[in-house]
């Protein structure tokens, strides 16, 4: 046994050759870092005793359970434990940004990358339409969209540049190669969105966007929307009118529990997915189904990446999916070639 590799080891008291009691105490000379979890049917005092070892060796003895086990007396413990290793495992890690004048300098060079991620109904796995999301290689690191979005966001000017960006490639995805009615999303920092509101050529684009092909949905992060208020939605009303349809990205606990800043004219919320996965998100989860379902709102989940994970998020009532792709990574230096989806 290489006990490096091990979370948890279930022990039996009693085996051939050797007992339980010796490998808890081989446990203990290796040092072991894992959670144990002791089963027998040779009665309670035995297990107890057997625990109380353990806990004297130093071990993390997470529960003593009496044979045949049941899952609902086994799941709870090694949920509780592998939620103990993943929060203790969990480093804060400062968002990646990037100059926003290098940025700016990016985007009239057109060095930023675009390309498509599904999104797909997960009630019969039939592809809708297609999020363009965005990124930069820059001096061998690549910055994903959430980081361009936040680079902009440093930068009035930046942020007015990327939001006209993104919706350039929108249009031209629109116009160009969207089979009928189906839909492109497009994430947008929230200040960009606000200081383009101010251009007349921008309103008049949106308006006399071709939106007879397909629909245009813009989101923006909740975080944006809640601290942008009714200005950011008052500009948002306005363009619904025209058909344009708007998205809340929500990826904070705090605001995946309190959703009430989900309103007209925000008809979906996506969320990522860690969030249906993780048993610590349960309880918010719920709450926002019920809140999406009373008030009529799409429900998105990003990043699906396997069967399984499509598996939850339909139990969980999503109305679409968006897979996770594997992407490769962008040429330094190689030109913007959009693409429609």
């Amino acid at each position: 046994m290489d006990l490096d590799k091990f979370d948890v080891v279930i022990l039996d008291l009693m085996m051939p050759k050797i007992d339980g009691i010796d490998v808890i105490a081989q446990l203990a000379a290796s040092k072991f870092k894992g959670g144990l979890i002791l089963i027998s049917g040779l009665g309670e005092d035995c297990l107890q005793s057997a625990a109380k070892m353990a806990n004297s060796f130093r071990l993390d003895c997470l529960g003593a359970l009496p044979k045949p086990v049941r899952s609902a007396e086994l799941k709870p413990l090694l949920t509780k434990h592998l939620y103990k290793l993943f929060s203790s495992s969990w480093t804060y890690q400062q968002p990646v940004t990037a100059d926003p004048k290098e940025l700016a300098e990016a985007i009239k060079g057109n060095l930023i990358q675009t390309e498509a991620k599904p999104i797909v109904s997960s009630c019969d796995s039939v592809a809708r339409g297609g999020e363009i999301i965005a990124s930069w290689e820059k001096e061998g690191q690549c910055l994903d969209h959430n980081a361009l979005c936040r680079s902009a966001a440093l930068d009035g000017t930046t942020s007015t540049a990327f939001t006209f960006f993104l919706l350039r490639q929108a249009f031209r995805t629109l116009n160009r190669s969207t089979p009928s009615r189906m839909e492109v999303s497009i994430r947008l920092p929230g200040t960009g969105f606000l200081a383009a509101m101010k251009d007349k050529m921008f309103i008049e684009a949106i308006r006399s966007a071709n939106l007879v092909l397909g629909s245009l949905v813009v989101s923006f992060d909740a975080s944006e929307v809640v601290e942008l208020g009714d200005s950011l939605r008052s500009q948002c009303l306005e363009l619904a009118r025209h058909g344009i349809k708007f998205a809340v990205d929500v990826q904070s606990t705090r605001l995946l529990r309190n959703p009430d800043y989900i309103s007209a004219p925000f008809r979906r919320v996506v969320v990522t997915k860690p969030h249906i996965l993780h048993p610590g998100y349960e309880s918010a989860l719920t709450r926002l189904m019920d809140y999406a379902e009373r008030k009529d709102i799409e429900t998105v989940v990003s990043d699906i990446d396997s069967l399984n994970s499509l598996q939850k998020a339909r139990t969980a009532g999503f109305t679409y999916v968006r897979p996770q792709l594997m992407k490769s990574k962008p040429n330094s230096g190689s030109r913007a070639t959009p693409q429609g989806h």
